[in-house]
């Protein structure tokens, strides 16, 4: 199992993830937000694991206020192995 959250910024949101590898390639799971102003959103992402290992993409799926059901487009790009607070604070936006 994989978790992930998103950085602290400003705007007060929260992102969390919980994510499995699956084929070597392909990488399955969910996701759940917190926004500023206290809405919940949730719901299933697929990623494909680019051959350089560096970038994941693919899709999300979730809901939106009205509970009709959205999707769009979801990248991630590595960064850098440090998980100090100081390298943290590099990607925070204040």
């Amino acid at each position: 199992m994989i978790t992930g959250n998103s950085v602290p910024h400003s705007g007060g949101s929260d992102l969390k993830l919980n994510l499995r590898i699956h084929d070597d390639d392909i990488i399955i799971g969910t996701w759940a937000e917190k926004t500023s102003k206290e809405l919940h959103y949730h719901g299933s992402i697929n990623l494909i694991i680019e051959a350089s290992g560096t970038l994941l993409q693919d899709k999300w799926l979730g809901f939106d206020r009205r509970r009709t059901i959205n999707a769009g487009p979801w990248t991630f790009t590595f960064q850098e192995r440090d998980l100090s607070d100081q390298a943290k604070q590099k990607y925070a936006i204040l």
